[in-house]
């Protein structure tokens, strides 16, 4: 296994989707967008990035890849991440739906 190998076994990419309650879109992407910055500048991270789902109103996808597990661990205890989960509720429909990915090839 070469190191490159090593290195991306131990990455994990995240895709998190977030679906706004109907009328609570904007709300929404500013709340998301409050977390980038401060986000992608933790240790471990490797990508943090927001989208909008352009075929699914109020439907936004976070795209991430951290180096490892307790690069991920930390992010989960930050101020700003802890913050997201104190404002979105009232503001999505259901929960936010996690994918946890280990990339094969």
């Amino acid at each position: 296994m070469t190191q490159r190998d090593q290195l991306t076994a131990a990455e994990i990419r995240l895709i998190a989707i977030v679906q706004a309650k109907p009328g609570h879109e904007e709300a929404v992407a500013d709340i998301l967008k409050g977390a980038v910055e401060l986000s992608r500048n933790e240790e471990g991270c490797l990508e943090y990035s927001l989208h909008r789902d352009r075929e699914a109103a109020g439907r936004f996808v976070f795209i991430e890849c951290w180096a490892n597990a307790d690069a991920l661990a930390a992010h989960e205890q930050t101020a700003h991440f802890l913050h997201l989960g104190e404002l979105l509720p009232q503001h999505i429909d259901g929960a936010v739906d996690i994918l946890k990915l280990q990339s094969l090839y």
